[in-house]
């Protein structure tokens, strides 16, 4: 199971973008990925056609009530599988921000639930260094960082690249 975080704190610069379009390409490569929407926006869970989405049936639902990865997956109108946004996500890091252990689990779920399917995931973060974002990149394998050519986006990359050194996260 390979997991790869699409972040970048600079916004517009096509993460939902970028997130989509491999998930659509190892689709077709017949790699049965799965998408995880982690950005309380929801663009990349209504880019994948998915409708009608509550907070209990969504990652919402994961980090609030503890409910299983598993039981949140939904297939898109494009064919592959998904873990839906929901805007209850802009409260988790308030919910969830004094508690220690909370960074680390989305990768325990992914590690308890997902593993055996070998699906390669892919996570949509938020252009924030929350809890949400957090939880994406302890969880990932790899950190994708789309940029624009152009001096605000490289800034990111750098001041990106010295958070996660702090939190000893390699890029």
């Amino acid at each position: 199971m390979a997991v790869i975080a699409v972040f970048n704190q600079k916004g517009g610069v096509g993460k939902t973008t970028t997130c989509l379009n491999i998930t659509a390409a190892l689709y077709i490569a017949q790699s049965s990925p799965i998408a995880l929407d982690l950005d309380p926006q929801g663009h990349l869970t209504l880019s994948s056609g998915i409708k009608h989405i509550t907070t209990d049936n969504s990652i919402a639902a994961f980090f609030k009530q503890k409910k299983p990865l598993a039981n949140l997956l939904q297939d898109t109108a494009r064919g592959w599988q998904l873990i839906p946004a929901a805007l209850e996500l802009a409260k988790i890091d308030a919910l969830l921000g004094g508690d220690p252990q909370a960074a680390t689990l989305l990768r325990h779920g992914l590690q308890e639930e997902l593993a055996l399917t070998g699906a390669p995931i892919l996570i949509d973060c938020c252009p924030m260094l929350g809890v949400l974002t957090l939880n994406a990149l302890l969880a990932a394998d790899r950190v994708l960082i789309p940029v624009s050519a152009d001096f605000l986006s490289l800034q990111g990359v750098h001041r990106l690249d010295s958070a996660l050194n702090v939190l000893e996260i390699k890029l």
